[in-house]
């Protein structure tokens, strides 16, 4: 009865782990295995290339952020959302925007504009949605289990109660 639910779990954690860092202005390419929502990262508390980067956490006017695939040079509409903020140990980040990648290749992600300093971004796969929607699914199987369980020990009950 468990084993339904923790397999429900196994995707998640088998999605391809896409992931780049670069400094901007500047682009960076990804290969992309899988279709999924992708988020872009401002890191504005980090260590890059073995050096502190600490960086205003809100974005300079005038940035401008471009994914677009390699193969035929499209554009992927790009969606601003920067209400995301992670923290881990001393390093933080809060996303700039996502772009949902429909099908897989090789993909260019381009930061433009600023202030000129230097800054550190990431671009990655988002998890949050993969794992949240195995963790509902292993719930909902542990109540169908558990209920269908109960429903068995109940019956076995009323039979062993019918045979004395």
């Amino acid at each position: 009865g468990l084993a339904i639910p923790a397999g429900l779990l196994v995707p998640a954690f088998g999605a391809p782990n896409e992931n780049v860092v670069f400094e901007t202005p500047g682009e960076a390419t990804l290969e992309i295995e899988a279709p999924g929502r992708f988020y872009l990262w401002h890191k504005y508390r980090t260590i890059h290339q073995g050096r502190q980067v600490v960086r205003d956490e809100h974005l300079p006017d005038g940035m401008s952020f471009r994914v677009s695939r390699l193969d035929d040079g499209s554009s992927i509409p790009f969606q601003a959302r920067s209400n995301i903020h992670t923290e881990i140990g001393d390093a933080e980040s809060r996303s700039i925007g996502y772009v949902d990648i429909e099908r897989p290749g090789t993909f260019m992600i381009e930061v433009t504009g600023g202030d000129e300093q230097t800054r550190i971004m990431s671009f990655s796969r988002s998890r949050m949605m993969l794992f949240a929607r195995a963790i509902g699914f292993s719930l909902l199987s542990l109540v169908v289990l558990g209920s269908l369980g109960v429903v068995l020990i109940v019956f076995g009950i009323g039979q062993r109660a019918g045979e004395a």
